[in-house]
């Protein structure tokens, strides 16, 4: 959407807030696949690129053990899927060259964003305890976006995760939110966005 206001500009946008974003798809979701307790997202992500191309393979994406889970993913939520690929991770859920599919790595790479140049300020927030999309994927998003010349306000918060989980952790929405939200007040009131890019380009 963001990357689009260049092209294709819809009239009274002011930017874009990005929490944690799976925005590089092919280290996200390499990170997702040796992560233990992630297994349900690559089957996800596997899934929508068949939707998209039909020709996507997956039995030469997912192991045969996570492609007879499969028909989970048609009727069952989040937590379910979840708790049926908790035991699945690295070989256990992918093929070993499941990177290689050709429909599925172009699906990737369709839906990775960072590298073009957003069309309105961007403020990306990031907790430092996020294990699905680590903080160096991150990083590395942030970096990208700042070569293109794209106004980023890039912010990390110590101790917050992906989601929040009572009692476990603090996600970035909720950790964030204060922030998150002047952000948006100030855009609306017609403030200038700042931006970190020269900041983090000068640090060591």
């Amino acid at each position: 959407m963001a990357e689009r206001q260049r092209t294709r500009p819809d009239p009274g946008y002011l930017g874009a807030v990005v929490t944690a974003p799976a925005a590089d798809l092919v280290p996200s979701v390499e990170s997702i696949v040796a992560t233990p307790g992630l297994g349900a997202f690559l089957p996800l992500i596997a899934y929508g690129a068949k939707v998209t191309d039909p020709r996507t393979r997956l039995r030469d994406v997912l192991s045969p053990a996570a492609l007879r889970l499969l028909p989970a993913l048609r009727s069952e939520c989040l937590g379910a899927l979840s708790a049926r690929y908790a035991g699945l991770t690295g070989d256990g859920l992918v093929r070993p060259d499941y990177l290689a599919e050709p429909h599925f790595a172009r699906f990737l790479a369709a839906n990775s964003v960072g590298s073009r140049p957003a069309g309105g300020p961007v403020l990306l927030l990031q907790g430092d305890a996020d294990q699905a999309i680590p903080a160096a994927i991150t990083d590395r998003v942030a970096a990208g976006l700042c070569r293109t010349g794209s106004v980023v306000d890039y912010r990390t918060f110590p101790g917050l995760g992906h989601d929040t989980i009572p009692g476990v952790v603090t996600g970035i929405d909720d950790g964030a939110a204060d922030q998150l939200l002047a952000w948006v007040a100030d855009r609306f009131a017609g403030r200038a966005a700042g931006s970190t890019c020269a900041e983090r380009r000068n640090q060591p």
